[in-house]
């Protein structure tokens, strides 16, 4: 790895949570995990765009109801901010990828930042780790604005 990407590597580790052990970790992104889905399950009751019922094509309208809550600025209507939304989405992708393929969720120590823990989903040798889905308004190539879907169907396929 270049200076500059373990720079980039170590910036990043910085944000991520900071525990004594693994099991600390396990528990606190298990209950990261679940307080996220909640919360998306919670403020979905009030939309008409998106119902979380963890099949994989409802990534596509989660995805189209983030951008109609970015474009409209939105997001102050649940009383969250557009970073949780974002990890309430990856929390939903990993959920939905666990569900419908032979993924498992995975607590890992962050290498290149000790003490400091990612919480992703794995299948087989191909791993993701989803804290949250950073500036997701951003993401290249996603005019049809599919991109968790399509980091789904990595797993599925």
């Amino acid at each position: 790895m270049s200076r500059y990407g373990l720079e980039i590597a170590r910036k990043y580790g910085a944000k991520l949570p900071g525990f004594q052990c693994s099991e600390d970790a396990n528990i606190y992104w298990s209950r990261y995990r679940s307080d996220h889905l909640t919360l998306l399950d919670h403020i979905s009751e009030y939309s008409n765009s998106f119902s979380p019922d963890y099949c994989p094509d409802s990534l596509k309208t989660l995805e189209k109801w983030y951008f109609d809550l970015y474009e409209n600025d939105s997001f102050k209507l649940f009383n969250i901010d557009r970073s949780t939304f974002e990890s309430c989405m990856a929390m939903y992708l990993g959920e939905v990828i666990v569900r419908n393929t032979e993924a498992d969720w995975i607590v890992e120590a962050f290498a290149f930042v000790s003490g400091k823990y990612e919480l992703g989903v794995r299948k087989g040798t191909y791993t993701v780790m989803l804290w949250r889905l950073s500036d997701h308004y951003q993401t290249p190539n996603n005019k049809r604005m599919q991109s968790t879907y399509r980091g789904y169907k990595k797993f599925a396929d």
